[in-house]
């Protein structure tokens, strides 16, 4: 402006919006030198602690020696007891070897008894699809009678015992003819099952059943 020989007037106006403006330069600039400072004592708090940690931690560890050495000592101990237990287990295995031999003999005869129950339960097979044929001549009537019955013959006695078997049903007489003779959906029950959905908790039951 010197050069050009021109004067500048600055209104009053003009001076004061540029008073304003330095304002909150000032302002924001002392906000950021704040914001700034607290972060650096921030950082400051947070390495004095981790000094003051590292100093515990140390303290710790040297309080923790004579406990370590004791461990040692404890572990030292622990393992020739160790060496001690692993020459009896040897022995014990020596033992379990012998019984094991022993429990496949036993397998062995549990495998026989199994197919001598399989064969009974096959040799019942036949009598229960009989009695299960029986069913489309089997009337509301005939089991009325059934149930008033308090000595049936052996035969109906077994074959309502194996009903109640496959229907889940304690085969007690009494229960028989409380929960099974009186369902009167039985008939459809009866025809509904299939032997061959059997469980293999009535299979057993069954095979234990006998005639008389």
């Amino acid at each position: 402006m010197s050069q050009l020989q021109r004067q500048v007037f600055t209104t009053p106006s003009q001076y004061l919006n540029s008073l304003q403006y330095f304002e909150r330069l000032l302002v924001e600039t002392q906000k950021n030198i704040q914001i700034q400072k607290g972060k650096l004592l921030s950082g400051l708090k947070k390495i004095q602690d981790t000094f003051e940690q590292i100093k515990g931690l140390k303290e710790k560890l040297l309080g923790l020696q004579p406990v370590l050495q004791e461990k040692n000592f404890y572990l030292k101990d622990l393992l020739q007891k160790l060496t001690q237990d692993q020459l009896q287990a040897n022995m014990v295995k020596k033992v379990v070897q012998q019984e094991a031999s022993e429990l496949n003999i036993q397998g062995e005869r549990i495998l026989i008894l199994k197919g001598e129950a399989d064969q009974i339960y096959k040799d019942a097979l036949p009598m229960l699809q009989g009695a299960m044929d029986q069913l489309d001549k089997l009337s509301r009537g005939d089991i009325g009678e059934i149930k008033q019955n308090n000595n049936p013959h052996p035969l109906v006695r077994f074959a309502a015992e194996c009903i109640a078997i496959f229907l889940e049903e304690k085969p007690d007489w009494e229960n028989i003819k409380k929960n099974v003779l009186s369902d009167a959906g039985l008939l459809m029950k009866l025809k509904s099952l299939k032997l061959e959905s059997m469980t293999p908790a009535t299979r057993k039951n069954i095979q234990q059943k006998r005639p008389f």
